[in-house]
């Protein structure tokens, strides 16, 4: 019982209670008030169900207890408009009807434990309580398996993946396997080592672009010294002459 989450304990309790009619709603149940700190009556049309699996697993857990603690476990705060809120205890003659008709179903007794007097579980409804939390621990087992199912296997990438998805993926993995035995292997064509003699071929760019060494080139290429050398001899031997004619008028003027 302690293991299980209690609302739904609660929930599932209440329904088994509304198909053995162990407890009956009466006619001012659809407009009644739960107490004087609500404003409207409960908006659940099976609310009497609900508040008795609540009162029985109170009474299982608190027993022996009574309509005065009743009413102040289910009281609430009111609120009073401009003024402050106020705890209001729940009102009590619904508690004590139910009380009544679990007692007369034989799921709670009246038993006086040392200075404290109320209503106990009887054996009855204490079986009643644990088959009904072993209905809901089985149902929130079998809810958490799929949960743990996806983190354990790390094959399923997505949650939107169905599971014919995954089973179609699976049934597809050994195929492939098996094509990929029988597929011949296709090596690649090895690239040639790069070694010492053989020097590395230079990008297309560098080999466009002129380099200083380019430039110089033409200039040891250009015939300055042919030029002199390619003279007409005519003029060279006939500025000789007139050149020593110079030099004797000098001399006789001297």
């Amino acid at each position: 019982m302690y293991d299980v989450d209690q609302q739904a304990l609660v929930t599932a309790l209440a329904a088994e209670l509304k198909r053995q009619h162990v407890v009956v709603p009466p006619e001012w149940a659809a407009f009644a008030k739960t107490g004087a700190h609500r404003e409207r009556p409960p908006a659940d049309e099976d609310w009497w169900y609900t508040r008795a699996a609540s009162v029985l697993r109170t009474v299982y857990l608190l027993g022996p207890i009574g309509t005065q603690k009743l009413r102040t476990r289910y009281g609430g705060r009111k609120n009073r408009g401009v003024a402050p809120d106020r705890f209001y205890c729940a009102g009590g003659n619904h508690l004590r009807k139910i009380l009544q008709q679990l007692e007369a179903a034989k799921l709670v007794k009246q038993e006086k434990k040392g200075a404290h007097k109320g209503r106990v579980i009887t054996p009855l409804g204490r079986k009643l309580i644990h088959a009904i939390a072993g209905v809901v621990s089985a149902e929130q087992k079998a809810a958490a398996k799929p949960a743990k199912a996806q983190k354990t296997k790390p094959a399923v990438k997505t949650a939107a993946k169905t599971v014919a998805e995954s089973a179609a993926e699976s049934a597809a993995e050994p195929e492939a396997k098996a094509a990929a035995k029988t597929a011949p292997k296709t090596e690649a064509p090895e690239e040639p080592a790069m070694t010492e003699a053989q020097p590395a071929k230079k990008p297309a760019r560098e080999e466009q672009e002129p380099g200083p060494q380019d430039e110089q080139e033409p200039k040891e290429q250009e015939p300055e010294p042919a030029e002199a050398t390619e003279q007409d001899p005519e003029a060279s031997t006939a500025a000789a002459p007139s050149g020593g004619a110079e030099e004797k008028k000098l001399e006789e003027g001297s």
